[in-house]
């Protein structure tokens, strides 16, 4: 949720927009309504867009961990078998090694 939480959480001060200046400051506060409202519209289209980025990254992260999981019983299977270890042997040494991993 990396994206969606700059979009919502986003840290703006209005006072260093606003004018200081008497006459300036009725206008300045009139557009900066205009202009933030205009923000939220193109903000809020943008949550979607940052869901479907952070669901993507979501699904990349959990696909490159099952990866890893794979890669290493793959190479706990190769290890077992060219020391001739039995197959309830390396199961418990695959379940062991997962455990300490985990």
């Amino acid at each position: 949720m990396k994206y969606m939480n700059y979009i919502i959480n986003g840290n703006i001060n209005i006072d260093s927009i606003v004018s200081k200046n008497k006459i300036l400051k009725p206008p300045t506060i009139i557009l900066g309504i205009l202009v933030s409202a205009f923000g939220v519209v193109v903000l809020t289209g943008m949550i979607p867009f940052a869901g479907m980025g952070d669901t993507y990254r979501y699904g990349k992260l959990k696909y490159y961990k099952h990866l890893a999981v794979k890669n290493r019983q793959r190479y706990i299977k190769k290890v077992c078998l060219s020391l001739s270890v039995s197959k309830t042997n390396r199961i418990r040494f695959n379940n062991i090694i997962n455990e300490l991993v985990a």
